[in-house]
């Protein structure tokens, strides 16, 4: 079943396959298909969607602000929005942005490091889009905190709100001035702060 304008928003299709892709050939339709991300969600549905120019602007915007943050904090890889997470729950989600620590990444094989993560990231960061659903956009937070996230930013900069989720407690939205993403709001350099003693706070190892 193909839903061209179902719960992810109008440009975004989310259908069920008769067999769920494997992991494998979860990559190989996200290299068929550039410039579409193309997630797995826990019951085998996937979702294909795309991404307007606003939308690459602000992603491209977050993924600097997260490479120099990775330079002062030097506490483990950041990455940007093609990169897929295998969440506990066979879930395979692409953030616009996340940090893994050090500790779980340098370990891994590089063959590992080729395949998507497996796990949770330990920050998460999604932007709204004008084809997203705000409540769909909230729901793949709250599957990053239940896999084990223990720091995930949702920013919607049509709405000017920011939700964040530290150890598993949902903080209310905060409404911005701004409704666009720049680089001294989206949760970066404004409340709550990502910097080295943000993000080192949240200890808790992923599950």
């Amino acid at each position: 079943m193909i839903d061209w304008r179902g719960t992810y928003g109008t440009m975004a299709i989310n259908f069920h396959p008769v067999t769920a892709p494997d992991d494998d050939e979860l990559m190989l339709l996200h290299e068929l298909n550039p410039g579409y991300t193309v997630e797995r969600l826990a019951d085998g549905a996937l979702l294909v969607s795309p991404n307007g120019a606003a939308g690459g602007m602000r992603n491209a915007n977050l993924t600097l602000q997260l490479g120099l943050w990775e330079r002062r904090a030097k506490r483990g890889p950041t990455f940007d929005s093609s990169t897929g997470f295998r969440l506990a729950d066979t879930s395979v989600f692409s953030p616009d942005g996340a940090f893994v620590r050090s500790e779980r990444w340098e370990p891994l094989s590089k063959v590992q490091r080729e395949r998507y993560f497996d796990g949770a990231p330990d920050a998460a960061f999604e932007i709204v889009s004008r084809t997203d659903l705000r409540e769909a956009q909230l729901g793949k937070c709250e599957s990053y905190v239940r896999n084990g996230s223990p720091f995930v930013v949702l920013l919607d900069p049509y709405r000017g709100f920011v939700d964040v989720w530290r150890d598993g407690e949902h903080a209310r939205a905060h409404r911005h001035r701004v409704a666009r993403l720049r680089a001294r709001h989206a949760g970066i350099r404004a409340r709550p702060q990502l910097d080295s003693r943000g993000v080192a706070s949240t200890r808790r190892s992923p599950t």
